[in-house]
């Protein structure tokens, strides 16, 4: 919706009618991530599509409520439950700069707050030279944040899983997966059913430290002869561009194709240089 109203060249009155109307128009449910069913897949489209009609509305004199957030019976309300005692000041909190040119590619196919657990345990394998078929046990420790947030019976699920959106969503699914190929990216995620990978998670145990903090976190693999292997830290592994690159095209090319998966690449890399058209044209 901000980003539909700059392009429109709102000003702030419209924008906070735009604003208004996106609240009204929004989701956020997140049983079909413990269910392994699509919805979430549409988010994003929808949110992106609510977003342009909330900014036109707003711009051809639609009006929006100026506490649909933080009203008595608005957003906060509705979707955390209760109305902080700040959230009057939220606004002016609000930050001036737009993120969306610094999302990037994820190094690892998994939900963000498991990426540095899994990365840990990428580093730690390969350092170690660790043989996934030595592995007798792994434990994983992390915070509340992560083994208690919004997402933990996702990122907790032991299985049976229904299909990879399940699969990626598990931390000891994915902790398999990373340990059987050393990666977690969508050509080994769509092997979650491998009996290796079944083998592995069914030995991962999570536990949570109150102590720590964000992301926060240690892995421990102890194999066959009684070694125990360990790490631990909260880095968010951050790619090259190069690197980020390459994952992109190996991610893009198994839906689309190389040449489609290049030119989406070209596109997107040259963002500021770019059509909205041309970039729509690209994408569809």
């Amino acid at each position: 919706t901000a980003t539909s109203a700059k392009m429109l060249g709102l000003d702030s009155s419209k924008i906070v009618d735009a604003l208004s109307h996106s609240v009204n128009m929004a989701g956020g449910l997140m049983q079909c991530w413990l269910e392994g069913t699509p919805e979430w897949l549409y988010a994003s489209g929808l949110a992106a599509q609510n977003g342009l009609v909330s900014a036109l509305l707003a711009e051809r004199g639609a009006n929006g409520a100026r506490s649909s957030f933080a009203g008595p019976k608005g957003f906060l309300k509705a979707f955390c439950g209760h109305v902080p005692d700040d959230a009057e000041e939220l606004p002016a909190k609000m930050k001036k700069e737009f993120l969306t040119p610094k999302v990037t590619l994820k190094p690892y196919s998994v939900i963000t707050s498991i990426l540095p657990v899994i990365h840990n345990a990428v580093v730690l394998r390969e350092r170690e030279s660790i043989s996934w078929d030595e592995i007798e046990s792994v434990e994983i420790v992390a915070g509340p944040r992560v083994t208690q947030g919004p997402l933990a019976a996702s990122i907790l699920d032991s299985g049976p899983y229904v299909n990879k959106t399940q699969a990626y969503k598990s931390l000891p699914c994915a902790i398999g997966i990373a340990l059987r190929f050393g990666t977690v990216l969508p050509h080994t995620v769509s092997k979650y059913k491998n009996q290796d990978v079944s083998g592995l998670a069914a030995v991962v145990e999570v536990k949570t430290d109150e102590s720590y903090e964000s992301f926060y976190n240690s892995v421990a693999i102890v194999t066959r002869d009684g070694s125990k292997h360990t790490i631990e830290g909260e880095e968010f592994p951050s790619l090259e561009p190069e690197r980020v690159r390459e994952n992109l095209l190996l991610a893009a090319s198994q839906y689309v194709g190389d040449k489609k998966a290049q030119e989406m690449i070209r596109v997107v890399e040259n963002l500021e240089k770019e059509s909205v058209v041309s970039l729509s044209n690209c994408l569809s």
